[in-house]
């Protein structure tokens, strides 16, 4: 056989699931191999045993493969060290006169050549001189703790502590001129850089509370600590982003004609300024003076006692708010929640629906999303002969915040006039005149003659719950209809 390889030693980096690791290097037995795992982190160094801890496969001469019988721990986080370790003795003995054994010679110049390689690899691990050193021998006494080598004459060296080697650079207290305060107290310290509490150093350190770091209201000139920076900074980004909402859907309550139910949710108040949180379904009439809680099914009074008693044809705006830090719902004219602020103390407001105040009932809808749809939608418009020029419509859809009002049209002619074109419109557009040709076109149209026609048209309004309405044709015959469907209403979302 031959020594192919220069190695005696390999070093594996586990990942924590192998447990086979091949090296590269002959050996004969198993018992010449050492097994070491190695913490990276601490260096720490924990032989293996033989059958105990991992078993070999190979050797005669040949490579092996260490078999662990539990994955050493990765990865990054232990090395698993393989090496040689072959038996320094000789038992090799040649016969006079015998012929020469060849294959015998072999192995026992393997074994020394294998040897020489485990030499070599300790030799490149350990101290060494320079090259051109004229040192022979020098003396190195076993480590001591706390303390380093230190050349004690040119052939010698010894342990010392630090401060034994240089006494006025580590002696304390330590001067001014080497760094110190030439003081052993703070006190004294003070004294002797000439510092002046109050003056020259802060008394008291000014860290602002929890909640003034999570609020954000302490100042720049305060001390900010890091644990006071980590709370605002989880408080920022726990917090519901401006205008958020979400839940909080309205529905008509058990008892159809006063109460207005509110379903579990959560939202930004309208100044961004605190988060609100509806964790049950609230139930509240319309009809009583409001009071605290209340749930589906056994509601409590919610308008504000300023608008008691309730007035039919009315639009009211449902309002969530905190009271005596609670959230709660309230019903009010205002969009703001004005008089309920005033009447019970209602804080950190939003607006999050409206809903419509019949003859001694509620309009009955249904909320989905963004969107309200009337259960019953009204004939708002029957205009015979309604002219070419602009007409202001009222629709029944909120009053006092502007919503897109949904509507079917109808485009009615019971004469043989021309074609007729309808365009409604916001009252922020420009008042156009409807065409078939050019813009703004229109949605709704007929051919001329006796004939009807109807289309689903959405258009903005204004906070007085109006739109425009303009026909390119007009005559006794000609008649437009309107009936709201109902609104998509943003409730600030994008505010």
């Amino acid at each position: 056989m031959t020594v192919s390889t220069t190695t005696a030693r390999n070093v594996k980096s586990p990942n924590g699931s192998t447990t086979s690791f091949p090296f590269d290097f002959s050996f004969d037995a198993d018992t010449e191999l050492l097994v070491t795992r190695v913490v990276i982190a601490t260096a720490v160094e924990t032989p293996q045993v033989l059958t105990t801890d991992y078993t070999v496969t190979g050797g005669s001469g040949a490579t092996g493969t260490i078999e662990m019988n539990v994955a050493p721990p990765g990865p990054a986080l232990e090395n698993l060290v393989i090496e040689r370790a072959t038996p320094k003795t000789q038992s090799t003995d040649y016969q006079p006169n015998d012929s020469f054994p060849a294959e015998v010679n072999e192995t026992a110049l393997d074994k020394l050549t294998r040897i020489e390689q485990e030499t070599l690899d300790l030799v490149e691990r350990s101290v060494k001189l320079k090259k051109n050193s004229t040192l022979a021998g020098p003396t190195i006494p076993d480590p001591e703790v706390d303390k380093v080598l230190v050349g004690k004459t040119t052939t010698e060296f010894e342990n010392k502590k630090i401060s034994d080697i240089d006494p006025s650079v580590t002696a304390l207290p330590l001067s001014i001129a080497n760094g110190g305060t030439n003081a052993a107290t703070a006190s004294a310290a003070r004294t002797s850089l000439g510092l002046v509490i109050g003056t020259d150093v802060q008394a008291d350190l000014d860290v602002p509370s929890q909640a003034e770091a999570e609020a954000g209201t302490a100042t720049t000139e305060r001390v900010w600590t890091a644990q006071r920076v980590k709370q605002a900074i989880v408080k920022l980004e726990s917090g519901l982003p401006r205008s958020y909402l979400a839940g909080l859907t309205l529905s008509n309550g058990t008892d159809a004609t006063n109460d207005i139910d509110t379903a579990v949710g959560e939202a930004r108040s309208a100044a961004d300024d605190s988060e609100l949180n509806v964790a049950a379904a609230i139930g509240k009439q319309i009809d009583v003076t409001w009071a605290v809680g209340g749930t589906p099914g056994s509601p409590t009074g919610g308008l504000s006692s300023t608008l008691v008693p309730v007035t039919n044809d009315t639009w009211y705006h449902v309002i969530l708010g905190l009271v005596s830090g609670t959230a709660e719902i309230g019903f009010d004219t205002s969009v703001t929640g004005a008089n309920l602020v005033t009447d019970h103390s209602f804080t950190n407001t939003r607006r999050i629906g409206s809903v419509r105040r019949g003859t001694a009932t509620n309009l009955g809808f249904t909320q989905v999303g963004d969107t309200f749809l009337l259960d019953d939608p009204p004939l708002d418009i029957d205009d015979a002969d309604p002219g070419t020029s602009a007409v202001t419509r009222t629709l029944t859809v909120p009053l006092g915040v502007e919503v897109i009002a949904t509507m079917n049209t109808s485009l009615r002619d019971t004469s043989p006039t021309a074609q007729s074109t309808v365009y409604l419109s916001s009252l922020d557009q420009n008042d156009e005149v409807p065409s078939i040709d050019s813009g703004p076109l229109g949605q709704d149209f007929k051919e001329s003659g006796d004939a009807s026609t109807m289309a689903f048209v959405e258009t903005p309004t204004n906070t007085s719950s109006q739109i425009r309405s303009r026909i390119s044709t007009s005559d006794a015959g000609i008649s437009l209809k309107i009936v709201t469907m109902g609104w998509l209403d943003r409730r600030g979302r994008d505010d």
